[in-house]
C-alpha cells in the first residue's frame, strides 16, 4: 500500500488501513524504546499516543502530505 493509499484510507476512517499503518510502526517503535532504556508496555503507550496524534492531525482539513 502507497502512502497516498493509507493517507486516504485514513482520511476514510478506515479501520483495515489504522490497523496497517498500526503493524507496520509497532516493531520499530517499540525496538526504540526498548533500546533507550523503556519497557514494552511504555512503548505500547507511546505508540497508541502517536497513532491519535497522527491521526487526528491527518484527518483535519489543513494535512497535506509531502
Amino acid at each position: 500500500m502507497s502512502d497516498q493509499e493509507l493517507l486516504e484510507g485514513l482520511r476514510a476512517h478506515d479501520r483495515k488501513v489504522v490497523e496497517r499503518v498500526y503493524e507496520l510502526v509497532r516493531p520499530g517503535l517499540i525496538k526504540y524504546v526498548r533500546d533507550n532504556s523503556g519497557t514494552r508496555d511504555e512503548a505500547l503507550d507511546i505508540i497508541q499516543e502517536a497513532m491519535l496524534v497522527a491521526y487526528l492531525h491527518i484527518t483535519g482539513p489543513d494535512f497535506a502530505l509531502t
